[in-house]
């Protein structure tokens, strides 16, 4: 059976699932299976795919849009993931296909965030949030909170992300499915930030045996992507070393660079001494090595750019903070008390603009964007 066989096979098998294709996570080719593994497939057979997926589920030229933007968008071929994405879109809004809708405006999403504009991701999640509510779909619903939580690591937006943790994370330690395994992830990726590594590897092992069932390939990459940092965080670098060169293998074969690269800083420091410790290995040949230095160093660049864009993402880190005035920290108190800037000025007898220079002044000092972010850093530090 060729890789085309294989794949109409795959695509047969999942009609009559109730949750079709996307399991209602973010994505369609490894929603319910894993169709990642069949790219080349895909991409090379557009009218027998479409033709499969047309008599199986109906929409099959849009679901192949979304099939075709996620794969070009692991293989960073950012602008085709994005044309394909966005065309499908309008018809899926039309037809009321909720769950395509979501995976097609993922990749729309994760596009804008390689390319520096997470902070125009906001509304569109909001109006998400809008249609995907009145689905009633309560694994919908889960996911999306988990892509706004996920959204808001990019833009260091714990006001965000610790409201996510308290109301919607799922637990680890009740039954997991495939439909939750994005939320887990996002989970695992904030016990990394908040140096809960132990927590993070907990998880992944909590995680790891369905993956291994159901053979989920693109899971697994991702799953032990996450681990290596889990234990390069503790400092376990050999078994960081170790996990890597697993999820290294798969996303070299099928092609998972964004998935590697989209960890940012901490993944650029990784990648670098895991590419010091491949040459130091006492059989590496150089030589006969090449293609493997040249994907590492592919990912090096990739995940630098991220690095770049977004320098707080999943970093550990301590800043010591510009000393605040009297005057900052009674604007900042009654900011945590959801006041706003006219009852503030009110309040201290001052006006209106005075409190927007104490704001701007708080928001530099604390290197934040928004009263939510400052308030959690002013607690967290103890400023107020």
């Amino acid at each position: 059976m060729d890789s085309l066989d294989e794949l109409i096979f795959a695509i047969k098998s999942v009609n009559g699932n109730e949750d079709k294709l996307t399991a209602n996570t973010v994505t369609t080719i490894n929603g319910n299976i894993d169709l990642s593994v069949y790219a080349d497939a895909i991409t090379n057979n557009q009218d027998e795919v479409i033709d499969v997926l047309e008599k199986n589920f109906g929409n099959g030229s849009n679901i192949y849009k979304i099939f075709t933007a996620e794969i070009y968008y692991q293989k960073n071929e950012c602008y085709k993931a994005l044309v394909q994405a966005v065309s499908a879109i309008p018809f899926l809004q039309t037809a009321g296909e909720y769950e395509l809708l979501f995976s097609a405006m993922y990749i729309q999403m994760c596009v804008m965030i390689v390319t520096g504009q997470v902070n125009a991701i906001y509304p569109m999640i909001d109006s998400m949030g809008d249609w995907i509510n009145k689905s009633k779909n309560d694994e919908l619903i889960s996911n999306h909170k988990a892509l706004g939580a996920w959204c808001a690591l990019y833009d260091d937006d714990w006001y965000v992300i610790d409201d996510w943790l308290k109301q919607y994370a799922p637990d680890e330690n009740a039954e997991i499915k495939i439909n939750n395994v994005f939320s887990l992830f996002v989970k695992a990726r904030i016990y990394l930030v908040k140096q809960k590594n132990m927590a993070a590897i907990s998880l992944l092992e909590m995680v790891k045996p369905l993956l291994e069932k159901e053979n989920r390939v693109m899971y697994l990459c991702e799953l032990n992507i996450l681990y290596s940092l889990a234990c390069y965080a503790e400092g376990e670098m050999l078994d960081a070393f170790n996990k890597f060169n697993i999820a290294f293998e798969i996303s070299k074969e099928y092609g998972y660079d964004r998935l590697v690269a989209d960890e940012g800083e901490i993944m650029y420091k990784f990648l670098l001494d895991y590419e010091e410790w491949i040459k130091n290995l006492p059989d590496f040949d150089i030589k006969k090595e090449s293609d493997k230095l040249d994907y590492i160093n592919r990912l090096i660049n990739l995940s630098k750019e991220m690095a770049l864009l977004y320098p707080r993402y999943l970093r550990i880190h301590k800043l010591d903070y510009e000393k605040l005035t009297l005057s900052e920290i009674e604007v900042l108190r009654l900011m945590a008390d959801d006041r706003t800037n006219d009852q503030i000025a009110k309040f201290l007898r001052i006006t209106v603009n005075t409190v927007k220079f104490h704001s701007k002044n708080i928001f530099k000092k604390l290197g934040v964007k928004n009263r939510h972010m400052a308030v959690r850093i002013a607690k967290e530090e103890g400023f107020i």
